[in-house]
């Protein structure tokens, strides 16, 4: 039987919060077989994204300076529909989980993150059972 597991994540983390993007890449520094890059704007994320065609994994913060995560998400879904794009937010309102899944994001965490939430949300992605 094949093994369909995704061996390595390489991940976008799409973040401007200097102090949110630290706690993310304490956390990723303990999840084995894992890359990951910063873009701190929808510019920088667009960029990465087109060019690092092994980015396998998005960590979309909803509210950028630029633009506003769920449009992003949307070009990033026409662009490559495989690639599981997890929304982050901290302005976690009634309806924001549904609008961020309608926009094409595949798992939604609330800031603040809880380590166990990302860890299992990334165990699913590496699982294929997200995608």
């Amino acid at each position: 039987m094949e093994n369909k597991n995704i061996e390595q994540l390489t991940i976008l983390v799409v973040e401007d919060e200097e102090v949110n993007y630290y706690f993310l890449e304490e956390v990723l520094r303990r999840v084995p077989n894992t890359i990951y890059m910063r873009a701190c704007n929808g510019e920088e994320a667009l960029k990465y994204f087109n060019e690092v065609k092994s980015i396998n994994l998005v960590l979309m913060d909803i509210k950028l300076p630029d633009t506003d995560g769920y449009s992003l998400t949307k070009t990033f879904k026409n662009q490559r529909p495989e690639v599981p794009i997890v929304a982050q937010t901290a302005f976690a309102m009634s309806g924001d989980r549904e609008k961020a899944m309608a926009s094409g994001c595949s798992a939604y965490l609330a800031k603040p993150i809880r380590v166990g939430e990302i860890f299992s949300i990334l165990e699913q992605i590496r699982n294929r059972e997200i995608i």
